[in-house]
């Protein structure tokens, strides 16, 4: 379904190595990293989170996404084990209600290649942003941040 338009964007996104973004947090202070695959963003940063007992705290404006996902996603170009994601994570990760249902289908995609959360001190946060664009990942973002464990590992907003 995806026009043509659309396919440069994606392989690119795709075929970039996780390695550069490694390479360009090195020497700061990293609490933890994960890729995002089948698991969707919300289950790997859960797993984050859990792993070290504070909550994530999303601005999900703030998530840098593939141009037409969220047309994709209205079209209910959604894989099924996206639903299977978000069931299963329903009891860890609080949804604010202004979070439209496309957006959350996103939040719990069962991807294969979504890059990479990469987690360190709040003072570092710039710093760690700038070397990773610098290396080669331009969209990456400041997605949230963490605070002391709340009664679920991420919230949503």
């Amino acid at each position: 379904m995806l026009e043509e338009i659309e396919y440069q964007p994606l392989i690119e996104t795709m075929a970039r190595l996780n390695k550069y973004v490694v390479e360009a947090v090195e020497g700061l202070e990293v609490h933890a990293l994960t890729d995002v695959t089948g698991y969707s963003f919300s289950g790997h940063l859960r797993e984050m989170m859990a792993g070290s007992k504070t909550t994530a705290v999303i601005d999900t404006d703030s998530i840098p996404l593939l141009g037409n996902v969220l047309k994709y996603a209205k079209l209910k170009q959604v894989p099924g084990g996206s639903k299977r994601n978000k069931d299963f994570l329903e009891d860890f990760v609080r949804i604010d209600e202004n979070i439209g249902k496309f957006m959350i289908d996103v939040m719990f995609d069962a991807q294969t290649s979504g890059g990479l959360i990469v987690s360190v001190p709040a003072d570092q946060a710039d710093n760690a942003l700038e070397a990773i664009r610098k290396n080669g990942d331009e969209r990456a973002e400041i997605v949230g941040k963490v605070v002391e464990a709340e009664n679920v590992d991420v919230i949503l907003l």
